[in-house]
């Protein structure tokens, strides 16, 4: 909620509120975690920037407040003493990813919906009531309305329609450690946004924070930048010390698409009828 740009914390509060009551319209938890959100300052350059933070976001609708390095542990003991603020919010959380996109699929199932998983598209074409879905040797898939959901991919996906819009793709790093005992119960970001912390009821710890690694989102390679994976892990261990002995299990990369001006290409394509 804290990252999140401040004209769209309506959505994520919207979104916040869908994905912690799942059971009801999915039908299964996919692994939410509701927690409270920590971002913290350790220089008052930093607090300054969560109070500008807080406060464009309280004004949409966000419970975000600043609070001392004293009450912050309070709600975190395992913070480092070099915090000297921090910006608080009740409404944050986690999911596990897997479990999500397990979750939908089963949904989808069950509600009668055809899942084509391995079906390659090579373009899309428009025709009388609808759209021919087309693969790589010519095979087809009809639809009545067309949902363009490709993340990175976007960009390609919205010239099938003739529409430009740039997208540009993100590597971001990621590592998991070992499981360990707890150490956090809250989900831990800094004010320059380079990290965010979150622990799962497993024990591991995910770090992460958008520090960039290697991609081609046309061959979907990547590769981990090591100096980026260094960088990260001691921001972390600077946050919570508790983790400085913590072994990692793995690192990788994921896209992440963003706009021109980060905000979201979302609706009705223009122009363009059943084409989202």
């Amino acid at each position: 909620m804290q990252m999140t740009r401040a004209d769209l914390i309506p959505y994520a509060i919207k979104g916040w509120e869908m994905w912690t009551n799942s059971q009801e319209w999915l039908g299964i938890n996919p692994g939410v975690v509701a927690a409270p959100g920590l971002s913290l300052a350790f220089t008052e350059e930093e607090v300054a920037t969560l109070e500008y933070r807080a406060a464009a976001r309280r004004e949409r609708g966000a419970q975000i407040e600043i609070v001392t390095a004293s009450k912050a542990r309070s709600i975190e003991p395992g913070l480092s003493t070099e915090v000297i603020a921090a910006s608080y919010c009740p409404m944050d959380g986690f999911a596990k990813a897997n479990q999500t996109g397990f979750a939908l699929s089963q949904a989808l199932k069950t509600a009668g919906v055809g899942i084509h998983g391995a079906y390659r598209v090579e373009r899309v074409e428009p025709e009388d009531g609808g759209y021919a879905i087309i693969g790589p040797k010519g095979e087809t898939v009809r639809a009545r309305r067309l949902v363009l959901a490709g993340g990175v991919w976007l960009e390609e996906m919205l010239n099938w329609l003739a529409v430009r819009i740039p997208i540009k793709t993100l590597v971001n790093q990621l590592a998991v450690t070992e499981r360990i005992e707890p150490v956090m119960r809250t989900v831990i970001c800094i004010a320059s946004g380079l990290l965010s912390l979150k622990q799962f009821d497993n024990g591991t710890v995910v770090i992460g924070g958008g520090w960039q690694g290697r991609g081609n989102r046309a061959t979907g390679s990547t590769q981990v930048i090591p100096e980026n994976l260094i960088g990260n892990v001691r921001l972390a261990v600077h946050a919570n010390p508790n983790l400085v002995h913590t072994r990692l299990v793995r690192a990788w990369c994921g896209f992440e698409a963003e706009t021109a001006d980060a905000m979201p290409v979302i609706g009705e394509v223009p122009g363009i009828a059943n084409a989202f």
